[in-house]
């Protein structure tokens, strides 16, 4: 089974300053069981008190002080920390005083490091906002997804149309940086958001799209060959603003 190993948080865009919303460092005893591990030390930002990642599909994984994906339709989202956990349980990132922040902000950034099994096959992990409530992970039910290939290629997608292969990126067998930046100024059905993606600072896509589902961002990685045999443990990285009120997850295909 290959894995992907991320340590994920969620902030403000760099363009209007880095106030984080939400981090998880993933720095704790591994375990196969990500939903049962302890999240004391783990969490940071504004919202730490608010928001926790659970998995869906099934139950992902902590090694090495990161979030292990195995291969599968499967993922995680975030959730409101008080529960009840589940599908309908998802934090509500256009609401209240936090969708307000995002606004005022012009949007939010997304930011993580990732460790792949390799840098020559087409395997990839993805990054999805605006998903269906139903936990799928396809890409083509999404606002936007681009996914990010093992071998430095890209693919962007917009619900149902597929916007074709973005830049491409110097692959690496270690840790890569990802970064992309959501500006917009609603949250409304219709509204237009401008999506901009970077891989270890090489800008890979600038996109537009529309919000038109109510859902949540998402993080989804695909594996179909060997097991990863990298056992580097990137540094946390700065995820940043998480988007609106959609699922979010890493997943595997």
């Amino acid at each position: 089974m290959k894995r992907f190993l991320f340590p994920l948080i969620l902030g403000s865009t760099p363009l209007f300053g880095q106030t984080i919303l939400f981090q998880d460092n993933f720095d704790t005893a591994d375990t196969t069981n990500f939903d049962a591990a302890p999240t004391a030390g783990r969490l940071s930002g504004t919202l730490a008190g608010d928001v926790v990642l659970r998995s869906f599909g099934f139950q992902q994984d902590i090694s090495n002080n990161q979030l292990s994906l195995p291969t599968g339709s499967n993922g995680v989202r975030f959730e409101n920390s008080a529960g009840p956990f589940g599908g309908a349980n998802r934090f509500n990132w256009a609401a209240g005083t936090t969708g307000t922040a995002i606004l005022g902000a012009g949007g939010f950034t997304v930011e993580f490091d990732y460790t792949p099994a390799s840098n020559t096959t087409p395997d990839w992990i993805s990054f999805q906002v605006g998903t269906i409530n139903a936990d799928n992970g396809n890409l083509t039910d999404d606002d936007y997804g681009i996914l990010f290939r093992q071998d430095g290629d890209t693919e962007r997608f917009d619900n149902l149309l597929n916007l074709g292969a973005g830049g491409a990126f110097t692959a690496t067998a270690g840790p890569s940086h990802v970064e992309i930046s959501y500006a917009f100024n609603s949250f409304a059905d219709g509204a237009s958001v401008t999506a901009t993606s970077k891989v270890n600072g090489t800008q890979v896509a600038s996109d537009s799209f529309t919000w038109d589902r109510t859902v949540d961002p998402c993080i989804w990685n695909s594996a179909k060959t060997t097991p990863a045999s990298s056992t580097t443990s990137p540094s946390p990285s700065s995820l940043s603003q998480a988007a609106p009120c959609f699922p979010a997850w890493p997943c595997s295909d």
